[in-house]
C-alpha cells in the first residue's frame, strides 16, 4: 500500500455518498442550495463542444500562446497551467505573470491548487467570467505539492478535497471539475472517484498513474483502471490522462479507456501538433530518434509557435523552453547549438536572438545531418564543457576551466501531465504563508 491506510479509514468508515462532518454545506454551517444552477453534467459537455482532445495543465507550459497553437491543430478543449490559489487571489503581479487569455481561447479551464477551500473560492471567483469550468488540481505528485499540502497529497484528505469542491458547486458561477491520480488499488480509486463526483465536480480527469509514479519511476499508466473509473461513473465525462506519445496513441487510449476525451502532456509539449495527425510526428526524445523532413518540420513548428508568442505574449523563459523541447531532435545531430540555445538569456525577451539560432540550426542540420533517423549516443559530460567553452571562447567570454554545460529549460517527466513544467522542487511563490498542515506521506 502506498498511501497511509489508517489516514483513510475514517473517510472509508463512512456512508456513501460521503458527506464531510466539517464541511459547513453538510453539516447546516452554510447554505447547500447551489447559488447558480448549472447544465447537468452532460448537457455542459456537449455545450463546449464533447472535446475530445485536451491539452493537459502543464506548469509554466500551457500558457496562452501554446493553447492557442494547440487550437489551431486540433485540440479541443485546454486547461491553463496550475495557479497557486493562494497567491492567484492575493497578488495582482502574480496573476498578471501567469495567467492570461483572449476571446478565441475557448472552451477554457483554469486550473488552481490549494487546501483551503475558502481561499481556492477567491482565486477562481477572479477567472469565473473568462472559463467554462475551475479545475482542482488533485494529481500533482511533486515534493513541492507535499511541501504546501496540495495535489496528490491530499489523496488522504477526503475531507478537505470534499470541502472544496463542494464549496466551488455551490458558490461558482462555472462548474467546478477535478483532475485525480489512481490509488493502487482499484477499490480506493472507484470510490475516491465517487466521493469527488458526489462532493459536486461536473468531470473528473483520471491520471492513471499512482503517487509514487514520477521522474525516474513514472512507468505506464494503468489504462485498464480508467476505464474501471469511467464505468464507476456514468453520470459525467471522464477524461483520461497517460500514455500519450502521438495521435494514434490518443485514438487508441479513447478506445481502450472508453473515456469521453483524452488529454496529453509530454507528448504535447515534443510537438503541439499532435493531435493532428501530423504527417511527420515529432516524437520524445527519449525514447525516439526522427529523420532529416522531421527535423526540419519541428524547426518550422517551433517558428510558428514564437509567432504566437508574439501575438499573444508570455515570459521568455516559457517561449525558450518550449523551443528547446520541440528541436531536440536537431539539437542531438548538431549539438554545439544546445550550448548556443542555452546561452541565450530567459530572464528577458531575446526573441529576435533565439529566431537566429533557429535559422543556424536549420542549416547546419540541412547541411551536416543525416538524411535519415541519427544514432542516440549517450552524453559525454566532458564533451559537453569542451564545446561549451569552445562557443565561450569563440565569442570572447572567459570559460571556466571546470566549465559546466549551459543550463537548459527546466524539462518534463515522461508522459506526466502533473510533473510537466518547472522543477518539481522549485515552490510555488507564496506555499511558505500557507498555514502549517498535516502532510501525508507515501508509506
Amino acid at each position: 500500500m502506498a498511501y497511509r491506510l489508517q489516514d483513510l479509514e475514517p473517510f472509508l468508515k463512512e456512508p456513501e455518498p460521503y458527506k464531510c462532518k466539517t464541511c459547513p454545506y453538510c453539516n447546516g454551517t452554510r447554505d447547500p442550495t447551489v447559488k447558480y444552477p448549472k447544465l447537468p453534467p452532460f448537457e455542459w459537455y456537449a455545450s463546449i463542444g464533447n472535446p475530445r482532445f485536451v491539452m493537459a495543465p502543464m506548469v509554466d507550459q500551457s500558457e496562452l500562446p501554446f493553447r492557442m497553437m494547440g487550437r489551431k491543430y486540433g485540440t479541443t478543449l485546454c486547461y491553463t497551467p496550475m495557479l497557486n490559489s493562494r497567491v492567484f487571489a492575493m497578488d495582482p503581479e502574480y496573476r498578471k505573470h501567469n495567467y492570461s487569455t483572449c476571446a478565441e481561447d475557448r472552451p477554457l479551464v483554469v486550473q488552481f491548487c490549494g487546501n483551503e477551500a475558502d481561499v481556492v473560492l477567491a482565486a477562481a471567483r477572479v477567472v469565473e467570467g473568462d472559463c467554462d469550468a475551475v479545475d482542482i488540481n488533485l494529481g500533482c505528485p511533486q515534493g513541492i505539492a507535499k511541501k504546501g499540502f496540495y495535489g496528490s497529497y491530499l489523496m488522504e484528505r477526503w475531507d478537505v478535497v470534499h470541502t472544496i469542491l463542494h464549496t466551488l458547486s455551490v458558490e461558482l458561477k462555472v462548474p467546478v471539475i477535478a483532475k485525480m491520480r489512481v490509488f493502487d488499488s482499484e477499490e480506493l480509486t472507484l470510490r475516491y472517484a465517487r466521493m469527488i463526483r458526489d462532493a459536486g465536480a461536473h468531470l473528473i480527469a483520471v491520471h492513471g498513474r499512482t503517487r509514487e509514479m514520477k521522474g525516474q519511476q513514472t512507468g505506464v499508466a494503468d489504462l485498464a483502471l480508467v476505464a474501471r473509473v469511467k464505468q464507476e461513473i456514468t453520470d459525467r465525462p471522464v477524461l483520461s490522462n497517460g500514455n500519450i506519445e502521438c495521435y494514434d496513441d490518443a485514438v487508441a487510449n479513447l478506445k481502450t479507456t472508453g473515456c469521453d476525451g483524452v488529454m496529453a502532456a509530454e507528448g504535447m509539449l515534443w510537438d503541439p501538433r499532435i493531435f493532428a495527425n501530423p504527417e511527420r510526428p515529432i516524437k520524445t526524445g527519449r525514447r525516439f530518434t526522427a529523420d532529416k523532413p522531421t527535423r526540419l518540420d519541428a524547426i518550422a513548428a517551433a517558428r510558428e509557435y514564437m509567432e504566437f508568442a508574439k501575438r499573444y505574449p508570455t515570459p521568455f523563459a516559457n517561449v525558450k523552453s518550449h523551443v528547446f523541447k520541440i528541436v531536440h531532435h536537431s539539437l542531438e545531430v548538431v549539438p554545439e547549438f544546445r550550448a548556443h540555445m542555452g546561452r541565450i538569456p530567459g530572464t528577458k525577451p531575446m526573441t529576435e536572438m533565439l529566431a537566429k539560432v533557429l535559422d543556424d540550426l536549420e542549416a547546419a542540420d540541412r547541411e551536416r545531418g543525416p538524411d535519415g533517423p541519427y544514432e542516440k549516443r549517450k552524453r559525454d559530460r566532458e564533451g559537453a564543457i569542451a564545446t561549451a567553452a569552445a562557443v565561450a571562447a569563440a565569442s570572447g567570454d572567459a570559460a571556466s576551466p571546470t566549465g559546466s554545460r549551459p543550463a537548459a529549460p527546466a524539462c518534463t517527466k515522461d508522459g506526466d501531465a502533473d510533473d510537466v513544467g518547472g522543477h518539481p522542487e522549485t515552490p510555488v511563490p507564496g506555499d511558505a504563508e500557507q498555514p502549517a498542515r498535516p502532510q501525508p506521506e507515501a508509506a
